[in-house]
């Protein structure tokens, strides 16, 4: 599978609206190192580990897929995380509120 026929198929599977056009040779990099990355099910989360951990935790999940929501809810309570919600897909990092509430969380844990 060449990198431009995995970023289809991943859109695909995710449901996303794929765009074919021409791809520069730093995307065709960087869809080629993803193409090599383990597969979502075969992370090892270590949940014991985590929940262990006394300091405060996030789990962020955008809105779009009701299966990753999911996913991202059982992870947060395992871990006994605070979920966060950041409207919208993939990329939740790069969204309005994101950087925010984690400043939140660090200055929350300083105060402790």
């Amino acid at each position: 599978m060449t990198p431009e026929e995995y970023d289809r198929a991943f859109d695909e599977a995710l449901g996303f609206i794929h765009i074919e056009g021409a791809v520069s040779a730093p995307h065709r990099a960087r869809l080629d190192a993803a193409r090599r990355e383990p597969r979502p099910w075969e992370a090892r989360i270590p949940l014991d580990a985590l929940r262990r951990q006394t300091f405060p935790k996030l789990v962020f999940r955008g809105d779009w897929s009701p299966a990753f929501s999911q996913v991202a809810a059982v992870i947060a309570d395992s871990i006994g995380a605070e979920l966060v919600t950041i409207p919208g897909s993939h990329g939740v990092q790069h969204r309005a509120g994101f950087n925010e509430r984690v400043v939140q969380l660090w200055a929350a844990a300083l105060e402790d």
